[in-house]
C-alpha cells in the first residue's frame, strides 16, 4: 500500500502521512523498491498463465533436467553435494531427539510396509543380490568378518543377540518360515555350493580335512570319555541322551596336540558351539579343566 492510498483512507494529506511514519520510525520503501515489487508481481502472474500451457511445462522440465544432468556429470559438484549432505545429516543424527524420532518412525513405517508380501519379497531379492555382489569383494568380506568377530567377543552383545534370536524362534510362524527358506535354499545345488567349502565364512583353509595324530585313537578317546564320567564336560548330558558316543574336542583346535590337558568330551551340540568364538572357548575350557582336575 502506498502513502497515497493511506492518505485517501485516513482523509489527510500525504505529507501528514509521511510525518507520522517518520515519527513512529516506520521506514518507507523507495520508488525503485515499489517498482521492483510491482514488476515481480506482474512476472508471477504472467508465469502462472504460461504454466497452464502443457508444452511450456514440458520445455521447462527438459531444460531443467538437461542442466541437472550436466551438473551431476561434474565430479567436483557430485563430491560437493555428497560432502554437504553428509555434514548436514551427521549434525542431525547427533541430536538425540532426532535420532530417537527417526528410529521409531523408520521402525513403524517398515513394519507397515513389511506386512505387504510383494514388498517383502522385493526387498529380500534386492538385499540378497546386493549382498552377493558385495561379498565377492575380498576386502569387503574381510572387513565385515573382522567387525563381526569383534562384536561377538562382547558378552553383552552376544547376550542381546541370543535373547532376540530366542524370542524370534519361539514364534512358530517364524520358525516354520525360516525352516522352509533354509530347505528351499539348500535344495538348490548352486546355493549349496556358494556356502560350502572355500565359500563358507567358517573356512579355515581345509583344516578339518587334516589327519589326526596316531595317538588320537579309540583308547585315548575312551579314556577322556570315562574321565568325564561319560557325560558332556560343558552341559552334563549323558552319552545315552546324546544318541551316540561323546565327541572328544581339542581345546586349542590343534589336531597334533593330543594330550589329556588339551582334550575334553563334549556332546554334539556343545561341540558345534565351540566352533564359534574359538578364543573365548579356549580360555574358558582351559580354566575349567584346570579347576576340575588339576586344582582338585
Amino acid at each position: 500500500m502506498s502513502t497515497a492510498d493511506i492518505a485517501a483512507l485516513t482523509e489527510c494529506s500525504r505529507p501528514t502521512v509521511n510525518s507520522w511514519l517518520r515519527k513512529h520510525d516506520i521506514k518507507l520503501r523507495s520508488k525503485r523498491g515499489v517498482w521492483n515489487a510491482a514488476r515481480r508481481e506482474r512476472n508471477r502472474v504472467a508465469l502462472d498463465e504460461r504454466r497452464k500451457d502443457p508444452e511450456f511445462n514440458r520445455k521447462v522440465s527438459e531444460a531443467a533436467s538437461k542442466k541437472m544432468t550436466e551438473r551431476w556429470d561434474d565430479p567436483e559438484f557430485v563430491e560437493h553435494v555428497k560432502r554437504l549432505g553428509s555434514e548436514r545429516m551427521k549434525k542431525k543424527w547427533e541430536d538425540p531427539e532426532f535420532y530417537e524420532h527417526m528410529c521409531k518412525e523408520n521402525s513403524r513405517t517398515l513394519k507397515e510396509k513389511w506386512k505387504n508380501p510383494e514388498f517383502r519379497e522385493k526387498q529380500r531379492k534386492m538385499l540378497s543380490e546386493r549382498s552377493k555382489e558385495w561379498w565377492k569383494d575380498p576386502e569387503y568380506r574381510e572387513r565385515v568378518t573382522e567387525r563381526s568377530k569383534k562384536l561377538w567377543e562382547d558378552d553383552e552383545y552376544r547376550e542381546m543377540m541370543s535373547k532376540k534370536a530366542k524370542e524370534q524362534w519361539a514364534d512358530l510362524e517364524y520358525y516354520q518360515y525360516m525352516t522352509d527358506v533354509v530347505n528351499e535354499h539348500w535344495a538348490d545345488p548352486e546355493n549349496r555350493e556358494s556356502v560350502s567349502g572355500e565359500n563358507s565364512v567358517h573356512w579355515r583353509g581345509g583344516k578339518s580335512f587334516e589327519p589326526y595324530t596316531p595317538d588320537f585313537n579309540f583308547e585315548f578317546k575312551e579314556y577322556i570319555r570315562n574321565r568325564e564320567g561319560r557325560c558332556c564336560f560343558l552341559c552334563g548330558k549323558a552319552a545315552d541322551e546324546n544318541g551316540t558316543r561323546l565327541d572328544v574336542h581339542h581345546i586349542d583346535y590343534d589336531k597334533e596336540n593330543t594330550t589329556e590337558e588339551n582334550c575334553v568330551a563334549l556332546c554334539k551340540k556343545c561341540h558345534t558351539d565351540t566352533n564359534h568364538t574359538r578364543k573365548k572357548w579356549k580360555v574358558y575350557l582351559n580354566a575349567r579343566l584346570a579347576e576340575t582336575y588339576i586344582l582338585t
